[in-house]
């Protein structure tokens, strides 16, 4: 089983930051070096039935999520798969990079 850690081809890992609200996730998916959104990037949380896409900014949402401990899953071409996981609670939460 591969692991979930492994490292993206360019050997650099791709930041996702963004506030976690009341019943909704959103955030910014880009480049860790070079800023740029990662446009179409997937993104799910595992184990519920919420996807969402970045757009052309790299911004993502997840609306209408209820409060509770999620692992999102990010996948970009180029770029190996990435996990974190978060608490979702009623107040506001900074996710940091991953």
């Amino acid at each position: 089983m591969p692991s979930r850690e492994t490292e993206r081809r360019r050997d650099r890992p791709y930041p996702l930051a963004g506030p976690a609200l009341a019943n909704g996730l959103k955030g910014l998916v880009r480049d860790q070096d070079s800023l740029q959104p990662l446009i179409g990037a997937d993104l799910a949380l595992v184990g519920a039935d919420f996807t969402a896409s970045a757009d052309l900014k790299g911004r993502f949402d997840f609306p209408d999520v209820p409060a509770g401990d999620y692992e999102m899953r990010v996948t970009y071409l180029g770029y190996n798969t990435r996990f974190m996981t978060e608490a979702l609670r009623t107040d506001a939460l900074m996710l940091g990079p991953i």
